[in-house]
């Protein structure tokens, strides 16, 4: 019995190293337009799918997470989402983000691109979150306790976000924060991807209808 927990332990870090490394890996590529960005979500969810089936506890001990504190009240959720949504709509006002997402502009925005982009960032942040501050997130905190699981995830998290420069970098470590917070006090990855999926929704759908508006103004 031992030797049989023993070798699942190994199993599930082996397993782990080589989804963190895939993983880093895919998130390297640089956005150099909308279709390499539906590639790249494509490939991530490709690779944790067959982590589902790799290793079966995986999907399990994403969702349920055993350092439960106390709940994270709705109301909580809604200011944060609200705080979120706000500065996403300032940040794409400005023009060093605009250059930053310029492929943008390229697109042809119509009602199936737009359905398509909004579908596959749906089921790539809730991927993502199970993986990233789910499973990941657990497994850390159970072998080398809370504190180093949290600098590594934070570590991780920021290490995805260096193609898109140093603000995106900063910006990362306190949104990361946030959401390992909220993955604790909950019990649950569940709060964590909400709030996940306002930020990158609202940021891309306002850089979107920015982009419908110049088109139509050029028109």
């Amino acid at each position: 019995m031992l030797l049989f927990i023993t070798n699942t332990v190994k199993w599930n870090a082996a397993v782990l190293l080589i989804l963190m490394v895939l993983f880093l890996l895919l998130q390297q590529i640089r956005h150099t337009s909308i279709k390499n960005i539906w590639l790249q979500r494509i490939t991530t969810m490709a690779v944790l799918l067959l982590a589902f089936f790799i290793c079966p506890s995986y999907i399990k001990s994403a969702i349920i997470i055993p350092m439960h504190t106390n709940n994270i009240g709705w109301n909580w959720l809604i200011i944060a989402g609200a705080v979120i949504i706000s500065v996403n709509y300032k940040l794409v006002q400005q023009n060093k983000f605009q250059q930053l997402y310029a492929y943008y502009k390229d697109m042809e925005w119509n009602v199936t691109n737009i359905f398509f982009h909004n579908l596959s960032c749906i089921f790539y942040v809730v991927f993502y979150e199970l993986f990233f501050r789910g499973w990941m997130f657990q497994q850390h905190q159970q072998q080398f306790g809370m504190v180093t699981a949290f600098i590594i995830n934070l570590s991780l998290y920021a290490v995805l976000h260096i193609p898109k420069g140093k603000n995106e970098v900063i910006g990362s470590l306190f949104f990361g924060t946030m959401l390992c917070v909220a993955t604790v006090e909950s019990g649950s990855v569940f709060p964590a991807t909400g709030l996940h999926l306002m930020m990158a929704l609202s940021f891309e759908n306002f850089m979107i209808s920015h982009y419908l508006k110049q088109q139509k103004s050029v028109v």
